[in-house]
């Protein structure tokens, strides 16, 4: 999993994009819950919402080693 960027509130990651996973689905769906599993014991004043969506990214090089993703 890879964070992408956090726009105010929202936090944007993808899976799978530089290492192949067979169970991609059921990672992105397992981090999802785990987020929101974990939000109540950081503060009870935070309400997480969940959205999955697979397809393509777009993704280029910063620099000589880094790749930036984006969806």
């Amino acid at each position: 999993m890879k964070k992408i960027r956090t726009i105010d509130d929202e936090f944007i990651a993808a899976a799978g994009l530089t290492q192949p996973d067979c169970k991609l689905l059921l990672t992105i769906v397992k981090c999802g819950l785990d987020m929101a599993r974990a939000t109540p014991e950081i503060s009870s004043d935070w309400q997480v919402q969940v959205g999955v969506y697979t397809g393509p990214v777009v993704a280029g090089i910063v620099g000589d080693l880094k790749y930036q993703f984006d969806v």
